[in-house]
């Protein structure tokens, strides 16, 4: 009793031959390609995300910058004025204990 061959299409129980291989492997070479794709077109989307954000907040630094400018300013002549209210509120007890 000799070993017969075994047709492959047979002992799978579809017809698979050298062709249906080759384009299998286009659909998988291709889907491989379209998933590569689209993660470079995330990350390229992520990077100009990235670069706006660091631009804003570029900005945001800048505008933070002379507000805090601008309210220790404030705050210097806030205190120049608590200052001269002081001075003449004491001037004015002066005089007026001296009136008296």
């Amino acid at each position: 009793m000799g070993v017969q061959p075994v047709p492959l299409d047979d002992l799978i129980g579809m017809s698979v031959t050298f062709t249906k291989l080759q384009e299998l492997l286009k659909q998988l070479i291709s889907s491989s390609n379209d998933q590569d794709a689209a993660i470079q077109q995330l990350r390229d989307d992520a990077d100009k995300t990235r670069q706006s954000l660091e631009q804003r907040l570029g900005e945001q630094d800048v505008a933070v910058a002379e507000v805090r400018a601008k309210v220790d300013a404030s705050a210097d002549e806030v205190q120049k004025a608590v200052a001269q209210a002081e001075a003449s509120r004491s001037e004015l007890v002066g005089q007026t204990e001296a009136m008296r």
